[in-house]
């Protein structure tokens, strides 16, 4: 149970971690296109 809580965990903030860079991704080819 605790290895699975854990697995959870660290997939929850990867994927929040690969939103977070995609959003930064997009802002700075925005500002770069600007």
């Amino acid at each position: 149970m605790i290895e699975t809580l854990r697995l959870e965990d660290i997939a929850r903030l990867s994927s929040r971690m690969v939103l977070y860079g995609t959003i930064l991704v997009i802002f700075f080819i925005f500002l770069i296109h600007l």
